[in-house]
């Protein structure tokens, strides 16, 4: 009697079993997913990674002349710009058993096309010979999945982690450049040769998924270069019209940002067994140089007229926001980026015997180069104040990166005579370098250390004239003013 009793109890919980685990359940977000019906029984499948693919080239063509005498007339010869080129977002899944991670690729570049006249006599008219910009090249956002749990409030024994995030690399968006080479000579026209700028190159930000096992960890991608293109004459006589030789300026180069993600808790306040979790690290990408391009004049003699040999400023580089996520086993920590150079271009006279005419030879400026801030995650604890439960983890630690030079361009005239007009040869002024900030998480296990990155350097440029022979003229020859360089402020962490 007993035995068939127990055995009708055991086919009953068997057969009902069968029916209860195939509810499908809906999710506070509205999604439907197959869980257990009770929720003291979820399912613990982790969620389904995403990753983007590479994004090709967009680089503007080149124009190339090549033979003995060549004659451009006015407006001659424009190269392409670079076109757009990036790469989509990738979104992880989320799951009970854990957040998918995300990726996303990397980015083609778009940099502006060069022209490039070569032969024996190169006559450029009026306005001939433009560079393309350059264009746009940037990544996409990754997101992780977060680690979800069942679905009513009840605590149960959910462990996983959120999902892992990091945005591809960016290519370079360079500016154009032109480059006459001529044997016998290269004669411009007013306002000839003008190099491309610098585009925009950037990688999107990185976003780890939350989980009750620990946040997911963050990593933005490298951005590319943005440099101006130069302008580059060589042969035997050059000869630049007034306004002639024009190098582009440095454009924008910026890595994302990245943001650890959370080590969450039970979702009532009570909660006797709590997730001891570490917050998600945060790291982002170095940037690239945003340098102003170089004008270049070599041969035998070499004449400028008023107003030429205009040299490229330099752009803005910098580095996204770090931030690591909070957590009861630990904050994570923050790591920002490198940041590139942003320097400014340099005018280059090198032959027998060089004139400079009236405001000729301007360097170029140092543009801007910054290294983002840095927060180490704070170490969470409980929503009760139950010492025996009170978990003793430490803050994250933070650190920012070093920021690039900002240097302002030279000046540089060399031959065996040189004449220098009114006003010429003015070297380019200091730009600004400077790191962020860092902040140390908070913990009662002990506070984060903090410590910024070194700044670069903000010199103003020089004008050097070494010759046999120098004569300058009223007003000839001014050396660039210092830029600003300083590091950012660290601050560690609390012991709380």
């Amino acid at each position: 009697m007993r035995s068939s009793f127990l055995t009708a109890i055991v086919i009953a919980v068997t057969t009902c079993s069968s029916f209860v685990t195939a509810i499908p359940v809906a999710s506070p977000d509205g999604e439907l997913f197959e869980r257990g019906y009770y929720p003291t029984f979820p399912g613990f499948g982790k969620g389904g990674n995403a990753q983007t693919g590479n994004s090709g080239n967009v680089n503007g063509g080149d124009v190339v002349n090549e033979g003995w005498k060549i004659t451009n007339g006015p407006f001659s010869n424009t190269a392409g710009s670079g076109g757009f080129t990036g790469t989509g977002n990738a979104v992880g899944g989320f799951g009970l058993g854990g957040g998918g991670n995300a990726v996303t690729g990397n980015s083609g570049n778009a940099n502006g096309g060069s022209v490039i006249n070569y032969g024996g006599k190169i006559t450029n008219g009026p306005g001939a010979n433009h560079a393309g910009n350059g264009g746009v090249s940037v990544s996409g956002n990754a997101y992780g999945g977060n680690a979800k749990r069942g679905y009513v409030p009840f605590p149960g024994f959910p462990s996983g982690k959120g999902g892992n995030a990091k945005s591809g690399n960016s290519g370079n968006a360079n500016g154009g450049d032109v480059v006459n080479e001529g044997w016998y000579g290269v004669y411009n026209g007013p306002f000839s040769n003008i190099a491309g700028d610098g585009g925009f190159t950037g990688t999107g930000k990185a976003v780890g998924g939350n989980g009750f096992g620990g946040g997911g960890n963050a990593v933005s991608g490298n951005s590319g270069n943005a440099n101006g293109g130069s302008v580059y004459n060589g042969g035997a006589t050059v000869v630049n019209g007034y306004g002639a030789n024009q190098a582009g300026n440095g454009g924008v180069s910026k890595s994302g940002a990245a943001i650890g993600g959370n080590a969450k808790r039970g979702f009532i306040p009570y909660n006797p067994f709590p997730t001891y979790g570490k917050g998600g690290n945060a790291q982002t990408g170095n940037s690239g140089n945003v340098n102003g391009g170089d004008v270049v004049n070599e041969g035998g003699y070499i004449w400028n007229g008023w107003g030429a040999n205009t040299a490229g400023n330099g752009g803005f580089t910098g580095t996204g926001t770090a931030v690591g996520g909070f957590g009861l086993g630990g904050g994570g920590n923050a790591v920002s980026g490198n940041s590139g150079n942003a320097n400014g271009g340099s005018v280059i006279n090198s032959g027998g015997k060089i004139i400079n005419s009236a405001g000729a030879n301007h360097a170029g400026n140092g543009g801007v180069s910054v290294s983002g801030n840095a927060y180490g995650g704070n170490a969470k604890r409980g929503f009760p104040s139950y010492p025996s439960y009170t978990p003793f983890g430490k803050g994250g630690n933070a650190k920012s990166g070093d920021s690039g030079n900002a240097n302002g361009g030279d000046v540089v005239n060399e031959g065996g005579y040189i004449w220098n007009g009114w006003g010429a040869n003015t070297a380019g002024n200091g730009g600004f370098t400077g790191t962020g900030t860092a902040k140390g998480g908070n913990g009662l296990g002990g506070g984060g250390n903090a410590v910024s990155g070194n700044s670069g350097n903000a010199n103003g440029g020089s004008v050097y004239n070494g010759g046999g022979t120098i004569i300058n003229g009223a007003g000839a020859n001014h050396a660039g003013n210092g830029g600003v360089s300083v590091s950012g402020n660290a601050y560690g962490g609390n012991a709380h």
